[in-house]
């Protein structure tokens, strides 16, 4: 619950994998932030309203030996959520406390930071909720069926 007088700042976060760009030997993609409480055509704008990457999240090189072998699959997850959770945690200070911030109309206002938005391509998705994958406990994204219960 936000106080009296205090407004939410709203972001939406994507993972743009299709983004790709290499750092000399690494690969990684960024994660974009864009401000929810703007309007669309500012948001889709390039500029001050357009977004804003906030992040960069490796794309793990695979080995032809651990490739697709459990451990292997786990890491690449595990690697994903440790790095997103970085990401996240610049937002923690500002989820809590809030931000004092002087707006157009020289008003300062106090606005706590929500992700309403965590975008990305399926791919993505499936990291993100484990739906696929080794630990995924709903592999089927369609019927949502427990893993446990597949062969049911």
């Amino acid at each position: 619950k936000i106080l009296p007088d205090t407004k939410p700042l709203a972001f939406i976060l994507y993972a743009d994998k299709a983004k790709l760009l290499s750092f000399g030997r690494v690969k990684g993609y960024p994660v974009v932030a864009r401000c929810a409480n703007l309007p669309i055509v500012v948001q889709n704008g390039e500029g001050l309203g357009g977004g804003c990457v906030v992040g960069w999240l490796p794309i793990v090189k695979e080995d032809k030996k651990p490739s697709g072998k459990p451990a292997f699959v786990n890491f690449k997850n595990a690697v994903w959520h440790a790095l997103f959770l970085k990401i996240l945690a610049c937002l923690a200070p500002l989820l809590k406390l809030g931000s004092a911030i002087k707006c157009w109309d020289d008003v300062i206002r106090v606005f706590y930071s929500i992700v309403l938005i965590l975008s990305a391509d399926y791919e993505e998705q499936a990291v993100m909720a484990l739906i696929r994958g080794l630990m995924g406990k709903f592999p089927c994204p369609i019927c949502l069926v427990p893993h446990d219960e597949l062969s049911n």
